[in-house]
């Protein structure tokens, strides 16, 4: 371990009204894209050379129109564990 103190001066991220307003644009964004899932997954669809109302075609539209979902959800899922992790340190959870 080293006794080095870490200086918010040095930090070189990204300032932090980037990211008050980048999260909430992105969370827009994602929401209104997930309004058009529908409409995508047809539009990907009618691309190849697949009959829509066949087997391959459905699946093709399924698979489309359930990707985006599992992975919002997926990163929705990971999102709320890494924050309830800061919140609640192995001391407090080993305490409860």
């Amino acid at each position: 371990m080293t006794t080095d103190t870490h200086d918010p001066a040095q930090h070189r991220g990204a300032p932090d009204w980037l990211w008050y307003a980048g999260v909430p644009i992105a969370g827009v964004t994602l929401y209104l894209l997930y309004g058009q899932l529908i409409p995508i997954s047809e539009w990907v669809t009618a691309l190849l050379p697949v009959a829509r109302d066949s087997h391959t075609g459905e699946a093709i539209a399924s698979f489309v129109y359930d990707v985006p979902k599992v992975l919002l959800l997926l990163t929705g899922i990971v999102f709320v564990t890494g924050v309830l992790r800061s919140w609640f340190s192995p001391e407090k959870t080993r305490a409860i």
